[in-house]
């Protein structure tokens, strides 16, 4: 199951331009007699087809892949809406540089919700009414009545945070009354094997919600970015949490 929530937002900021080629040479290099920097200076690089077969042919053949040549290529991405504990999840496995909003400097938008010039629902996280499960397999629905208790709530601990910050506390200790529900935005960047670790984690079907909803955003990012290889990974690995890359 997807979250399907309209404050989700996942884009790329830039990537490898050529993440083939610059997977697979260091890959040659390990074999090779010559110096790799030479096969670019004459022309032999970048070509992204030829090393696109050669990788699918010598570092993915099998089920257990020579996977290292994977970290040569870099994807930067941006990621908003999601909420805090999200956030914090992804941060968690240090497969990637991370920079996350701080909610030092970034007040305003509690504020506006409070005094009503923001919808509640664009500064923080309500997941939709369903019926759900957990890690465990225990049962429970969440309902349209609970759901708007969870917004009074919520919508009470921004008042707090209001009414701390007018009173002089500095933002640093107002931000603790917030609820974890706040959507927070920030930027990863990683390479190739490294993602494809942070999906083998966090698709398993015992993996939160959000986060699955995250990887499935990422994927296509990076669906656009290496299509033949992601498509592979998705056919031989994804939801099995191998732990292979």
């Amino acid at each position: 199951m997807i979250i399907q929530d309209p404050y989700f937002k996942v884009r790329t900021i830039a990537a490898t331009e050529n993440p083939y080629s610059v997977t697979w040479t260091p890959a040659h290099g390990d074999y090779s007699e010559g110096f790799i920097g030479d096969e670019w200076d004459d022309g032999v690089w970048p070509d992204e087809k030829k090393g696109w077969r050669l990788i699918d042919k010598q570092l993915l053949h099998s089920l257990r892949p020579h996977s290292g040549p994977l970290e040569h290529a870099h994807i930067t991405i941006a990621v908003g809406g999601f909420p805090h504990d999200v956030a914090m999840q992804h941060r968690t496995h240090r497969i990637a540089t991370f920079d996350v909003q701080s909610q030092r400097y970034t007040g305003e938008r509690v504020i506006k919700c409070v005094n009503g010039n923001e919808n509640i629902e664009s500064v923080f996280y309500f997941r939709p009414v369903g019926k759900y499960h957990d890690r465990e397999g225990n049962h429970f629905e969440y309902t349209e009545q609970a759901r708007e208790n969870d917004k009074l709530f919520t919508k009470q601990a921004a008042i707090r945070y209001v009414d701390n910050i007018n009173s002089g506390m500095p933002p640093e200790q107002a931000r603790h009354y917030l609820t974890q529900n706040i959507r927070q935005n920030y930027t990863f960047t990683c390479n190739i094997r490294s993602l494809l670790h942070f999906f083998n984690m966090r698709v398993a079907k015992d993996a939160q919600l959000e986060i699955q909803t995250l990887c499935e955003y990422i994927y296509k990012e990076f669906y656009q970015w290496v299509p033949e290889l992601a498509q592979q990974y998705r056919d031989k690995y994804w939801g099995k949490s191998p732990l292979t890359f």
